[in-house]
């Protein structure tokens, strides 16, 4: 049996180049039908008019097309109704690859070394940036994830309802959550690993949350053994303050109250009443408001006492010039 001088000459080339041909072809003709294609094989080639199939040793498959700038496949029924079209191109020196639905709108679209868009009706929904930036409703994410509306929009989480729902942000060994609580019957809370700082018009600090449950409105340190500190001015319908003693026992029996004699050299001598602090302390270190109030209670009871020594007096004095007056008339 003589063999052919090409497959003689060079047999495993050969032997590829029919192998690539007819498994082409056997995929063209189910694809496309026979009626529609002309092919030529020469060294692993599949000719489709001026384009052509390369199978390479590397188990690759190569489409040449026949324009410059443009490659191109497309799907479509036997009626010749467009479904979708592959397509890659350049433009200005930059190269595109993407997907086309039947009306032609880009789909899918990618720029090299750019970007990757998903598109509707050709308008980008949702974009992935070579900075690693996503952007849904914009081209141009400004930040990892950046989010556009047109009119009313926002973000929604659903759950089942059987545990938490939750955003968790990490910073080094920092965590923060913001989450519904269901085993607190669904309450928002705000977790904070340190502090939670509520700032306005930028960095401007209004209030903070200590970690260790201090409140201070104003940017104003908390003092030791405070809980809440304002730095600015309050104001308030109502407010109720519980001291932790009052003054009642200025009216019983045994209450040592100081002479009215001594209360008057002891203001005299510290310019204060002996239940108050000085004007300086006061000034520098604050007031208690229910230990204040306690205070003034309870000068206000012993005030009340004195004014009732004195009627007791003013009657007794009353009652001798009663007495001396009817006497004087005898």
């Amino acid at each position: 049996m003589k063999i052919p001088h090409f497959l003689k000459n060079n047999p495993r080339t050969v032997l590829k180049g029919i192998a690539y041909t007819i498994t082409t072809f056997c995929m063209l003709v189910l694809m496309t039908g026979t009626g529609y294609t002309q092919l030529t094989s020469t060294d692993g080639y599949v000719y489709l008019r001026d384009q052509y199939l390369f199978g390479s040793n590397n188990a690759i498959l190569y489409y040449n097309s026949n324009h410059s700038t443009t490659s191109q496949f497309v799907l479509r029924d036997r009626d010749g109704t467009e479904y979708l079209k592959l397509q890659g191109h350049e433009n200005s020196g930059s190269q595109y690859f993407g997907l086309r639905n039947g009306d032609n709108d880009w789909s899918y679209l990618a720029k090299k070394g750019d970007y990757i868009q998903l598109r509707i009706i050709d308008e980008p929904i949702m974009a992935l940036k070579s900075t690693g930036n996503v952007g849904i409703g914009t081209n141009g994410p400004q930040e990892n994830l950046h989010l556009a509306f047109q009119g009313r929009g926002g973000i929604r989480m659903d759950s089942d309802n059987t545990g938490d729902i939750f955003l968790q942000m990490r910073n080094g060994t920092s965590r923060h959550y913001i989450f519904d609580d269901q085993s607190d019957g669904n309450a928002l809370d705000i977790e904070s690993y340190n502090d939670l700082v509520f700032n306005t018009s930028g960095s401007n600090e209004r209030m903070r949350i200590m970690s260790s449950g201090e409140v201070s409105i104003g940017a104003t340190p908390v003092p030791t053994g405070y809980l809440l500190s304002v730095d600015g001015k309050i104001i308030a319908e109502e407010m109720r303050v519980k001291p932790s003693d009052f003054w009642d026992e200025v009216f019983e029996s045994d209450y040592d109250l100081m002479t009215i004699e001594e209360k008057q050299k002891f203001t005299t001598i510290n310019k204060h009443l002996p239940s108050f602090a000085p004007e300086s302390e006061i000034v520098n270190e604050g007031m208690e408001v229910g230990k204040s109030f306690a205070d003034v209670a309870k000068e206000l009871e012993e005030a009340y006492l004195y004014i009732y020594q004195l009627n007791t007096k003013m009657k007794a004095l009353e009652a001798k010039l009663t007495k001396l007056s009817e006497q004087s008339d005898d």
